[in-house]
């Protein structure tokens, strides 16, 4: 079961006890486990009759941007200071025709 890692999916294990593991798969052992590289390097090695199954996911919070287009930004802050209390809000609309062009 070779399963290759690909830009927004990842390898989801899940464990009989409810636990899940997201990362990716680096190694199905011939000793009957799995070996998964998780956030940060680790890797954890998971015994196969603990797993209840295996999927490939979606990263969850991937976000898409349009390359062209209307877009908006928007932000507010609040500095308080010595001297007063600073309230900024920005909003700045505008189209973008190609991601390489400014």
């Amino acid at each position: 079961l070779a399963i290759a890692q690909s830009g927004n999916m990842q390898d989801v294990i899940y464990l009989k006890d409810g636990t899940m593991l997201r990362g990716l798969i680096v190694e199905h052992g011939e000793d009957g486990t799995v070996k998964i590289q998780i956030i940060g390097y680790n890797t954890i090695v998971v015994p196969r009759d603990k797993i209840d199954r295996i999927d490939r996911e979606p990263i969850p919070g991937t976000q898409y941007y349009k390359q062209t287009g209307y877009f908006n930004t928007t932000s507010i802050a609040f500095s308080p200071g010595e001297l007063g209390n600073a309230f900024r809000f920005e909003m700045v609309n505008g189209y973008q025709i190609d991601p390489n062009f400014s």
